[in-house]
């Protein structure tokens, strides 16, 4: 088996297309994905001010001040879309009797809208916060029919807090779950496109001429498992590096656990493409079946978007997926719970990745052949 691996890698290794596919491309994309993730932006947040006084306006005034903040004055409707593409990452509800509330001395309140909790999008809530408080406890110990409005409005500005949100150059760069999701998809795409080099060996007749030297089917695939996991397994290892070394920040202390987890995908994604390159012949074909089945998988796992922005019955399909053990797996680590948390969904991958390996095996066998090769 060592040997069918030397010879397969020397055979692989002298192919521009498949070094570009699983070592170059691969690990461009994923830290392209980690810069723009991290690159520093204005915060869009779109302003649904319903308010007939003047205190609305005040505190959207306040709002647009900040730095790193971009407003947007906006109608009353449904901005769900708007959150799914980005083009707000937050969205404020300012209440019709805001400034009546205020004035009979109760603590309006501001209605918030996102797709994910990060550290600006809480910074502007408590700043909103303290200023409807600030607002309140004015009016509370001021007439504002003696001294009127704009008095009152021109107390609050003088004496209000400046906010400012800054760019801490020591604060570790946070990478997002829709980010995290994305390089998963990329690393196990990648995985899956240079596995289809298999059915470049069997058109070239490379399988055969193996197969004639006493060595059994079972053997070979097991060899070139083992070495196209190793190759794929290469853009997760510098990743992991690399994001050491620039200290991102993945949400849980012990980052050696997105090691392994890394390397599930790969595994994953070399068992599940065997499987298919045992049934499908056809390069061209194989590499369409690949993408057709997993864009779907990656997007009703929740890696293009939040998991809880789909519907029950999605959720109920995407729960089925093994992307999604991934994801679930991130999500405990994230929530601080310890590696024994993990390990079911850790098993479930293990185990169905062993099952596609004996099923490629199975079909190669008994020569099942969906889609035969053309040439």
């Amino acid at each position: 088996m060592i040997r069918i691996m030397k010879n397969a890698a020397k055979i692989l290794l002298k192919r521009k297309s498949f070094i570009l596919t699983t070592f170059i491309f691969p690990i461009i994309l994923i830290f392209a994905i980690t810069g723009l993730n991290s690159s520093i932006t204005k915060l869009n947040i779109g302003v649904i001010n319903k308010d007939k006084g003047e205190f609305g306006k005040v505190v959207e005034d306040k709002l647009s001040s900040m730095d790193l903040i971009k407003t947007t004055d906006l109608n009353e409707g449904d901005y769900t879309q708007s959150l799914i593409y980005h083009k707000y990452e937050m969205l404020i509800t300012i209440d019709e009797n805001f400034t009546d509330k205020l004035l009979n001395g109760e603590l309006s309140q501001i209605k918030y809208q996102a797709l994910s909790e990060s550290d600006t999008t809480q910074v502007v809530k408590n700043m909103l916060k303290s200023e409807t408080s600030s607002l309140a406890s004015i009016c509370n110990n001021v007439n504002v029919k003696e001294n009127g409005m704009d008095n009152v409005i021109k107390s609050y500005n003088e004496y209000k807090p400046d906010y400012e949100i800054t760019n801490n150059k020591d604060a570790k760069i946070k990478i997002s779950e829709d980010s995290l999701g994305l390089i998963f998809y990329i690393i196990f795409i990648s995985a899956s496109i240079g596995c289809g080099f298999l059915l470049e060996d069997e058109r070239q007749g490379t399988k055969e001429r193996v197969l004639m030297g006493n060595i059994k089917e079972k053997q070979y695939f097991a060899g070139l498992g083992i070495l196209f996991l190793l190759f794929t397994m290469v853009p997760a290892l510098e990743y992991y590096i690399i994001s050491n070394f620039l200290d991102l920040d993945f949400g849980f202390e012990n980052k050696i656990l997105l090691l392994p987890i890394i390397f599930l995908i790969s595994l994953l994604a070399v068992s599940f493409s065997i499987m298919l390159s045992s049934i499908i012949k056809n390069k061209p074909v194989f590499t369409m079946v690949i993408s057709a089945l997993t864009i779907p998988m990656f997007m009703l796992s929740g890696s293009f978007w939040p998991y809880d922005l789909m519907s029950s019955t999605l959720q109920k399909i995407g729960n089925a997926l093994p992307p999604r053990w991934i994801f679930l797996a991130i999500e405990n680590l994230q929530k601080g719970k310890d590696i024994v948390s993990i390990l079911p969904m850790v098993g479930g991958v293990l185990l169905l990745s062993i099952l596609l390996f004996l099923l490629s095996i199975f079909f190669t066998k008994n020569k099942v052949v969906l889609v035969k090769d053309n040439n």
